[in-house]
């Protein structure tokens, strides 16, 4: 079964979709990375569902269809409760166990949420992939971000072809 709909969380409308197969084994909550989305990941929320785990997923404020400034935050501190609010609200009350899966910035809030939480028993199991600390030299770019910040709103997001899987191109250009 699926739903999706949007729902106010830590000053936004997130973008929440459930991926509910039945039987349910366990829940996984799937997050995105920086400048993503949920649906870049259709390819690893079909495989779990396929394995009978629901799959809840939503997109990071300022990420895909949830509002926010595209792709900035005022304090990471969001992302941390929003994860905290979806859970609770879609999962705490279940019995089965709820496994993390999530990449960059969801892998550095689900970090956070897991450290710094009390209501974490509920789950069993995080997968971290490339979860995002510091870029790579955090201190270089910290001298020119100021002097910078006068003269760019925004940068633009270089894309490189990073997949062998060559439906993920068509889809992300659409």
């Amino acid at each position: 079964m699926y739903r999706y709909g949007f729902e106010s969380i830590a000053h936004e409308r997130l973008f929440i979709q459930s991926f509910r197969p039945l039987p349910v084994k366990a829940h996984i909550l799937l997050l995105h990375g920086y400048y993503d989305h949920a649906g870049v990941l259709s390819t690893v929320i079909r495989f779990w569902v396929q394995q009978g785990f629901h799959v809840l997923t939503f997109d990071l404020p300022g990420h895909g269809l949830s509002t926010g400034e595209r792709g900035a935050v005022s304090e990471f501190s969001f992302y941390v409760e929003s994860i905290r609010e979806v859970v609770r609200r879609h999962l705490s009350s279940s019995t089965l166990p709820i496994y993390i899966l999530a990449h960059s910035t969801g892998a550095a809030a689900a970090v956070d949420y897991i450290l710094n939480n009390h209501e974490v028993s509920q789950i069993r199991k995080a997968v971290l992939v490339c979860p995002l600390v510091r870029p790579y030299r955090s201190n270089a770019i910290s001298i020119w971000i100021k002097p910078l910040k006068v003269f760019t709103k925004k940068l633009k997001r270089i894309i490189r072809n990073n997949s062998s899987d060559s439906n993920f191109f068509t889809f992300r250009e659409e």
